[in-house]
């Protein structure tokens, strides 16, 4: 790496405590660095729409696509935006 960063191939840069990204990872986050940390990873909180849904059981094709989203195909839940 020191080689790499003398030779002009990489430039390395201070990023602040503040600013790791990691942190959310490996460090217990407040409200607002949690919040900033899941906007940056593109996490989208659907609290309301699982509000909004209640406990209503899946529908036949809900849980068609919830096994397709298990066994890694390409499925979405489109009632909650997904």
């Amino acid at each position: 790496m020191r080689e790499k960063v003398a030779n002009g191939e990489i430039t390395v840069n201070y990023v602040s405590t503040k600013e790791q990204v990691a942190n959310g990872l490996t460090k217990a986050l407040g409200n607002d660095d949690f919040k900033r940390f899941r906007a940056i990873v593109g996490v989208e909180d659907i609290t309301e729409r699982l509000n909004t849904r209640g406990t209503q059981p899946l529908s036949e094709e809900e849980e068609e696509a919830l096994e397709d989203l298990i066994e890694g195909g390409e499925a979405g839940f489109p009632e909650l935006g997904l």
